[in-house]
């Protein structure tokens, strides 16, 4: 798409989407995105219209602008629920690389026929996994 052939407003408010969807987590400009950098252009053609019009268009103005409010809380809420989630991911990853570890160390242990460190090494997973 050619930015040079459509007016400045226009190529405002594409600019001012990308920084939204940035935002939002998103890798491209949806039509949300530029829906609300339209309604909130300053001096824009949208809101001018929107406010110059009858006081249904106020009202689809108004309920607009809170769907956008909605949303933008169930993005948090859904962006702090993921990062909730990726660190138990990570979490259980490192315990599981922290198990197999000692589970090598027990093996080289018993192939060097050091039994005793392998029973501590053995009594020392179970214990841990115990508290975790």
């Amino acid at each position: 798409m050619d930015l040079n052939r459509l007016t400045q407003k226009s190529q405002e408010a594409i600019q001012n989407a990308q920084p939204k969807a940035i935002n939002y987590g998103n890798t491209e400009i949806d039509a949300d995105h530029l829906l609300a950098s339209l309604l909130e252009q300053e001096n824009g053609l949208v809101p001018r219209l929107l406010e110059s019009t009858d006081q249904a268009s106020t009202d689809r103005l108004v309920n607009l602008q809170k769907q956008i409010a909605d949303l933008k809380g169930k993005m948090t809420s859904m962006r702090s629920q993921w990062e909730n989630e990726k660190k138990a991911i990570h979490h259980v990853g490192s315990l599981r690389k922290e198990l197999e570890q000692t589970h090598q160390q027990i093996e080289k242990a018993e192939r060097e026929y050091d039994l005793n460190k392998a029973a501590e090494l053995n009594s020392g997973v179970s214990l841990r996994w115990k508290r975790k």
